[in-house]
């Protein structure tokens, strides 16, 4: 017998095997595809598009430029939104001329190459000469290379099969190319595509968003919203199908909406409507292109499983295995490996999705399965019944020749009396609950001989029909999740290969099962009432291949006469077992011979557990490969040696191990018992020479050469691996060093210790020179991660390179902790990623010896001395420590924290950081210095938070930097600071000349009491690229503050803001003190709300200009006009008293706010009227108005008003609408009759 997977816990794990999503599209387009324009092309295009699709792109920092890359695929399942993406990527690009040409060419089935040619020709102003295949390609290839200044894109939508860019004269270089297919194997295997992207269905939101924008009008009509929400959930994120059925329904009545969600959740072959034709035509078309029958068999198996549900690989391998439905294969493994290749297949035809969370599952889109059902109809063998209510069973006639009859989650009183079904092979019939008792008829089998499957799950059984005798052919029976009685007559099914009682309730498993010769799984898991299996019961199994009887019987017996149960002892007598999932409480209980082949051991909650492995099964583990031991309350040790003929200096080999976790093990001395230790009546593991003797967890004794994750939590151990050193004289090794055990980890996780006051000696941390991640968490007396040994008094600390190719590095509540080691020069090449949190003692990530002449033992000693009497401003990082690589830096509750970066850091330092946070480090006084920013030139994304004592940000004094050579262009994209209270300015001084920041895109700044301004107006005029601008909670009177001195007016632009929220801002009087003009072209979003001290809010722009141009010396003009394109919000503003401020005459003049849909005026008592001057407005797309709060508004606006699409107004966002006439008349009736009177304003904001 050779078990390959063993499971041994209270709670069974499964393991997974995380299939990573592939990064978004937009990372890849935005350097690689236009690289001088890369940003641009992702903000105008790759970004709306994806909006408009529901994609997000979070990660966009992550792109890197490649110009290797020439093409990319794009991949998704049918009407996912590929041609459309591509479609309105040819669409921007043109607009944006961010490509000199573009060609775009649509593939399909069988394309015609020359019909090819020329769509992309005509799209290039070619024209051929030449009617052959190869002369045309020639020509198109020759005009594709020819410029080399010409950036030029093709793009080749909906290919099917292989295709030979070189053959139709597409170049592999000189031009960039997009193809995109439903098929990702197309384009990674045989188009060689250099990157691909997955599209997938929408999140729930934006599939809303999509569904509304094609219903237009209807959704206006409140009996409608509830059924458009249920059809919007019907289509299951899918965009062709939102669109389609949004555009079917329009200005349709509730009849038809309510047919259409009918016809979504029961599709009927012999009804469709347009709208489903179209979602049926597309997705069958990837159906009809399966590579195989056996793969167009496999995917009409899996639409008969649980609608809504997603698909257990194990359920599924069940079923295969009893349809027989892959020739040539016998086994349960070569079963369960074709069914991971079946999936990948239809994963890679669009057919099917990953599950988020687990690897265990799969999903079937809703819309695929009902197409897959709706392919099964088609054909006269196949009945699936999956509606709510009562079961209808169709007349005899029209079942007779059925193969396939799957009756899901269904209200079943009763079964027929008797099915006549002569070719039936797979029959499921899954009720709803087991609740309901009924009694299936002895003769109800009888008419089908054939049956190879049956499932009947969720059903309370007090007996079995004596007609089951009859399936002589049946090789599955399923009876899961079920409540029974007598199951004694499944003996008689002799050719049954597979049974499954999961989750069932019974009390004995019948010893008429041994006669199950043929059987090959069992499946006995969660039959939590499960008391007995008679003895040689499991010994007569002898086909069986996989055993799986986790968190469930439990009372196996000793190997004796005269048993009343079974016992362990019987697997020995399968010889063909290669998987057994079971829980004990004592690995000793199995037999040795189990565990020659075994390749995983999961071992949690076993209370009783002392040990896992005797040295002598131990020994035996040659193929392990994982080893999991969690929360084992008395475990004492992985591994006991036996006493009789075992000397200290045997070890224990395991060869293969690469995975090894301990978890929440608190009696746990170490993986190996020594000799003489001894387990006490508690249980406990403890030394009998020396009860303070403390043993590492893992002695040189135990080695793993393949190691390459290893997690420790939770466990109390002063040592966590044995010091070379101590190794040298307690051990007598033989040809096995340090170097041999850890050489190839990877991985190292070390959580919760309350004794280790150091991770590992630097003689180890040498020889780990394959980790890439290394985290340490809540260790209560760590105080440094790596110490430095005492090598004797000749030695000195040399300069060394730790962990050459580390890439994560986290340490989190080390509250002790003073370093992470001593030492000069250290590198870390390869750090991209690090995150230090509430480490409240560390001062200097490197500790500086005092000089490189004096040896460690003398240093080490005057350590604590020299750190006493450092000052208090010391930085930590120092000139010591070296990160090139780095990119992430997070610094965390760091409360002693007062400077992070030394003066003179190190040449190669921190020049590729990209993002860094820094939050509730209460004694920090600033974030950069002028005399370290210079290097930060990659930096792009910077979140302060929580800082108590931070007075700046970037503090400019000290050398003057103004005597270099060139300003310094910080690329920062991303500003946010929240809960600064001694905060007072960003810039100490004018950067201007000194550094530049034209990248910043968004700038958060909320609860900062002491901030006066946000930026000086040198600053401002530098923010081309700005667009969210949040100011929330602050102390600042403008947001622009004057430059000292300047008395011209300022002209101040922001080209790109398309949001602006100026909220809870109690002392703002104005964006601007001083004369000044300032223009807001795509201003989309504006919202003022608790900006007690602004009196006006919009100036009008004609006037405006004029004042300006009249009078430099005038002393203020308070607000610049905003012209809000979508959204404009004013609240809790006590001083305004009117929204737009109009100066001279007032003429004929027309203000238009020509993209406004929604107007918000709260909490305004000293609000009279939107515009106290006769200008006419026009409000052409304003559809939403709510005014509430503003007692003293008795109308809208005294000139001539215009909203042709506003047809309601709101005194609050939950009231009902109101409408008199025009905008004017209503809040007239609404003044009247007391709606807009309400002095009171809450004080909180939304």
């Amino acid at each position: 017998m050779g078990i390959v997977g063993l499971i041994v816990t209270g709670i069974v794990i499964a393991t997974a095997v995380n299939y990573k999503i592939v990064e978004s599209i937009g990372q890849w387009l935005i350097k690689n595809m236009v690289e001088p324009f890369g940003q641009l092309l992702f903000e105008k295009l790759v970004k709306p598009i994806g909006q408009w699709l529901g994609y997000s792109f979070h990660h966009e920092q992550e792109a890197l430029g490649d110009g290797n890359i020439n093409m990319i695929g794009v991949w998704g399942m049918a009407g996912v939104g590929k041609s459309t993406l591509v479609r309105e990527v040819a669409k921007k690009v043109k607009e944006e001329k961010l490509f000199d040409e573009v060609a775009i060419a649509i593939v399909k089935q069988s394309p015609d190459l020359k019909k090819l040619q020329v769509e992309i020709a005509e799209k290039l102003d070619l024209k051929f000469e030449k009617e052959s295949l190869s002369g045309r390609a020639d020509l198109l290839r020759e005009r594709l290379t020819k410029d080399k200044n010409k950036k030029i894109l093709v793009i080749l939508d909906d290919i099917w099969e292989k295709l030979d860019l070189d053959e139709i004269g597409v170049p592999s270089k000189g031009c960039k190319v997009v193809v995109t297919s439903r098929d990702r194997d197309i384009l990674s295997t045989w188009m060689g595509t250099d990157k691909v992207f997955e599209l997938q269905v929408l999140p729930k939101e934006e599939a809303w968003s999509l569904f509304e924008k094609f219903s237009g009008d209807s959704l206006k009509d409140s009996n409608l919203q509830s059924k458009a929400i249920e059809i919007s959930k019907a289509c299951a994120g899918l965009p062709l199908a939102l669109v389609t059925v949004a555009k079917a329904l329009k200005n349709k009545s509730l009849f038809e909406w309510e047919d259409a969600l009918q016809q979504l959740r029961r599709p009927s072959p012999r009804n469709q409507k347009r709208m489903q034709e179209v979602i049926y035509s597309a997705i069958k078309l990837s159906y009809n292109h399966l590579e195989s029958p056996e793969l167009r068999s496999f995917f009409l198996l899996c639409a008969q499983f649980q609608v809504g549900s997603s698909i257990l690989y194990m359920d599924l391998l069940k079923k295969c295995f009893g349809l027989h439905l892959f020739h040539g294969i016998s086994t349960l493994e070569e079963s369960r490996n074709r069914i991971y290749t079946l999936v990948r297949g239809l994963k890679d035809s669009g057919l099917l999705l990953d599950t988020p969370h687990t690897s265990q599952y799969f999903y079937m889109h809703d819309l695929a399965r009902d197409v897959a059902l709706l392919i099964a109809y088609e054909t006269p063998n196949v009945l699936m019944m999956r509606d709510e209510g009562p079961v209808e069973w169709p007349e005899e006639d029209d079942i007779k020749m059925c193969k396939s009859i799957s009756v899901l989650q269904r209200d079943i009183h009763e079964l027929p009396d008797r099915l006549e079904c002569p070719e039936l092979r797979y029959l499921v019939v899954y009720a709803r609950d087991r609740n309901c008792s009924f009694k299936i008829s002895d003769t109800f089998f009888e008419g089908m001989r054939k049956l190879k499957v049956l499932d009947l799950t969720y059903m309370r059984l007090s007996s079995l029909p004596s007609s089951l005798d009859l399936l002589k052919n049946l090789q599955a029976l399923f009876l899961d999740h079920c409540v029974l009685g007598d199951i004694t007559r499944i003996g008689k099914l002799k050719n049954l290969e597979l049974l499954s009682l999961f989750k069932s309730e019974f009390k004995q498993l019948p010893r008429e099962i041994g006669l199950l010769t043929r059987l090959q799984m069992l499946d006995l898991s969660n039959c939590t009432k499960l008391e007995v299996i008679p003895p040689n019961v499991l010994s007569c199994l002898i086909g069986l291949e996989e055993l799986y009887v986790g968190n469930s019987f439990t009372q196996w017996e000793v190997e004796r006469l005269n048993n009343e149960r079974a016992s362990l002892a019987e697997l020995k007598h399968l010889s063909q077992l290669t998987t057994l999932e079971k829980y004990v409480t004592s690995l000793g209980q199995l037999p040795l011979a189990s565990f020659r082949n075994l390749r995983i051991v999961k071992v949690e909650h076993c209370e009783k557990l002392k040990f896992v492995f005797s040295s002598s099964i131990a020994k035996g583990l040659s193929q392990l490969q994982e080893l999991e031991i969690r929360e084992c309350s008395i475990m004492g040790a992985i591994v006991l040696k036996e006493e009789a003929g075992v000397e200290d200096r045997d070890m224990i080999l395991l060869p293969q191990l690469r995975h090894l976790v301990l978890h929440r093990l608190p009696k746990l001395m170490s993986f190996l018992s020594t000799q003489k230790s001894v387990i006490n009546d508690a249980g406990e593991i403890i030394p009998e020479c020396d009860l303070d003797f403390h043993m590492p967890i893992l002695l040189d004794q135990v080695v793993f050469p393949n190691l390459e994750m290893l997690e420790l939590s939770y466990i109390d151990s002063e040592e966590l691996l044995q010091n070379q050193h101590r190794a040298r004289s307690s051990f007598k090794l033989t040809n096995i060093q340090t170097k041999t055990r850890f050489q190839n980890l990877r991985s190292l996780k070390v959580e919760g210790s309350g004794s280790l006051k150091y991770l590992l000696s630097t003689s180890t941390a040498r020889v780990m020179e394959q980790l890439k991640y290394l985290s340490i968490k809540d260790c209560k007396v760590m105080e440094e991660v790596l110490l430095t040994e005492d090598l004797g008094e000749e030695e000195e600390i040399i300069p060394i390179v730790l962990f050459p190719r580390l890439n994560i590095l986290k340490l989190k509540d080390l509250p002790v902790l003073k370093r992470f080691c001593v030492g000069s020069n250290n590198k870390f090449p390869s750090l991209k990623y690090l995150r230090i949190e509430q480490c409240p003692k560390l001062k200097s990530f490197i500790l500086k010896p005092v000089s490189s002449g004096i040896t460690v033992s003398k240093e080490v000693k005057e350590m604590n001395s020299e750190e006493n009497s450092l000052t208090t401003m010391q930085p930590l990082f120092n000139e010591e420590v070296s990160f090139p690589s780095l990119e992430t830096l997070g610094i965390y509750n760091m409360e002693n924290l007062k400077i992070i970066w030394h003066n003179q850091l190190a040449e190669d330092s921190f020049f590729k950081l990209q993002l860094l946070r820094v939050e509730f480090c209460e004694n920090l006084m600033s974030i950069f210095q002028s005399n370290t920013l210079t290097r930060f030139q990659c930096l792009e994304k910077l979140y302060v938070y929580g800082c108590g004592s931070l007075q700046e940000i970037f503090e400019l004094q000290g050398q003057d930097v103004r005597e270099t050579q060139a300003v310094t262009t910080i690329p920062l994209k991303v500003l946010n600071l929240r809960r600064l209270p001694k905060m007072k300015q960003v810039w100490n001084k004018d950067p201007q000349g000194i550094f530049s920041f034209p990248n910043l895109q968004v700038i958060y700044v909320w609860d900062c009491k002491s901030l006066k301004s946000l930026f000086l107006a040198s600053v401002a005029r530098c923010l081309m690229q700005l667009k969210d601008l949040h100011v929330i909670d602050c102390g600042v009177r403008e947001i622009v503050a004057q430059e000292d001195g300047v008395e011209v007016a300022a002209r101040l632009v922001f080209p790109k803001v398309t949001l602006l929220i100026l909220r809870k801002l109690s002392k703002l009087k104005w964006f601007y003190q001083g004369v000044h003009t300032s223009e807001w072209p795509l201003l989309k979003h504006l919202e003022v709300s608790g900006c007690d001290q602004i009196e006006l809010f919009i100036s009008k722009s004609l006037s405006f200009q004029e004042r300006v141009e009249e009078s430099q010396v005038e002393t203020s003009i308070q607000q610049p006009l905003f012209l809000v394109d979508e959204k404009m919000s004013v609240s809790e503003c006590e001083s305004i008293t009117e929204v737009v401020a109009g100066e001279g005459s007032e003429g004929n003049e027309v203000i238009t706010f020509s993209q406004l849909t929604y107007l918000k005026l709260d909490c305004l008592p000293n609000l009279t009227s939107f515009c106290s001057r006769s200008y006419s407005f026009e409000f052409p797309s304003l559809e939403e108005v709510i005014v509430s709060k503003c007692p003293k508004m008795k109308i809208f606006c005294h000139g001539i008003l215009s909203t042709p699409k506003l047809e309601r107004v709101q005194a609050t966002k939950e009231d009902e609408w109101h409408w008199k006439v025009d905008l004017n008349t209503t809040v007239r009736t609404l003044a009247l009759e007391g709606q807009t009177m309400i002095p009171l304003c809450n004080s909180s904001l939304e």
